[in-house]
């Protein structure tokens, strides 16, 4: 029976041993959620400045393209135009160089007439609903219901 009693007794090195694996236990579960929140911030962080260079990017290829914008508008206005036409051997028309050719079957377009005077075929297609003021449909209100004061006894 002493055997008994001894094997289920706890010894106190017995106990020291549980409670140092508690913590060991509970040290290695903090590592690791320290390890998993370093991973994910480290993360996040890489990821930050990869936005960041590509906004960067983003900046120089809006920069590069208004210098290319800008460098177009050069050489397309007119003295650039001009100093390159005469490089080329062009000269301006004079009014004796130009000849007007005639094709037949072509009918030219007419031209388009923008002004006010021309009669307005839609001037009243919105029903009276919509043109009449508040006060107008108030007295139409007033005489169809008979209430206009008419002494119509």
């Amino acid at each position: 029976m002493d055997f008994v009693r001894n094997i289920t007794q706890k010894t106190p090195w017995k106990t020291q041993q549980q409670l140092f694996g508690f913590v060991l236990v509970v040290l290695v579960f903090a590592a690791m959620i320290a390890g998993i929140y370093l991973n994910v911030t480290s993360r996040a962080a890489v990821l930050g400045r990869e936005i960041q260079d590509l906004e960067a990017q983003i900046t120089e290829a809006k920069r590069a393209n208004a210098d290319l914008t800008n460098q177009l508008g050069v050489l397309l206005s007119y003295q650039s135009m001009a100093a390159r036409a005469e490089a080329m051997g062009f000269t301006l028309a004079a009014p004796e160089d130009i000849e007007y050719v005639t094709i037949p079957g072509y009918a030219a377009a007419e031209p388009v007439d923008l002004s006010e005077d021309r009669p307005n075929d839609q001037k009243n297609t919105l029903p009276d609903a919509y043109t009449q003021s508040l006060w107008e449909w108030f007295e139409v209100q007033l005489v169809t219901s008979g209430l206009s004061g008419g002494g119509g006894q």
